[in-house]
Formats: structure tokens, sequence, C-alpha cells
């Protein structure tokens, strides 16, 4: 039953099941393709140059890509890291980590008792969910799109 312009679902199911193959006439198809050749015939492809790969981006990356592995393998293989380097190498890393830790007192410092609680908590947890890493990942991932925009 019609309801205005509106069909019910079961006359739209009716259309829809109808599997005839609607074409278009032979006169439309063939005015579309004459159209088409005059169209083409007016306007000749032009051959425009290919872009050029950017071989001075993707060497470099392949050739770290390619030596990183290599010398992580070298090095676990030969151990050559001697004790004293290990030894300056966490000295680095511990005055960093305290001059950053000196940094954030100083900061906590000014604000109130509960803002410092929940900031000592915050980086508490942040360390244990590997937070550096993932600051560590984010540092790389924007020298890499400065690199290559840079580029």
């Amino acid at each position: 039953m019609r309801e205005g312009n509106n069909l019910t679902d079961a006359e739209l199911d009716r259309i829809l099941a109808d599997e005839r193959a609607m074409q278009p006439s032979s006169s439309f198809a063939a005015s579309v393709m004459d159209a088409v050749q005059r169209e083409a015939a007016m306007h000749p492809p032009m051959h425009e140059p290919s872009i050029p790969f950017p071989w001075h981006i993707f060497l470099p990356g392949m050739a770290a890509c390619l030596a990183l592995p290599c010398l992580m393998l070298v090095l676990a293989l030969r151990g050559s890291a001697s004790a004293s380097v290990q030894v300056q190498i966490q000295m680095h890393w511990v005055q960093g980590a305290t001059v950053l830790a000196e940094r954030y007192a100083d900061l906590m410092a000014n604000l109130p008792a509960d803002l410092q609680q929940t900031g000592m908590e915050a980086v508490h947890h942040a360390a244990q969910m590997g937070a550096g890493w993932v600051l560590f990942a984010l540092v790389l991932s924007w020298a890499s799109v400065q690199w290559s925009v840079r580029a």
C-alpha cells in the first residue's frame, strides 16, 4: 500500500528482486564514445617526466638499517665494551638522571602538597609503564620526520 510517494517494504522488495539487466540504448553508448574520442583527439596525452626516486633519502636509511644489526652482532660476539667504557656510559646516564631529578624537585617544591603527591604518583606510574621508551620513540619519530622534511 502506498502512502503518498513512499513505497512499502513489499513493493521495494519486488522492485529490487527484479533481475533484468538495464542497458543504455545503442545510440546513447555510441554518442558517448564519439564524444570521448573527440575530446581525446583535441587533447593529445602529454608525457610528463616521472618523479625521480629520492635515493639521497633512501640510501642512508637503508645503510643504517643494515649496519645497526651488524654492529650489534659484532659487539655481542666480541664483548668489545670494556668495563671502564660501560662505567663511563652509566655515569653519563646517572648524571643526566640526576640533573633531571633536580629540575623536577625544583618544580615540585613550588607546587601545593596535593599536587606534589599527584606528580610523584604520576612519575612513578609513568616509569612503571615504560614512559622512557615511549618518549624515546616519540623523539626518534619526530627526528626522522624532521630529517625527511628537510630533504
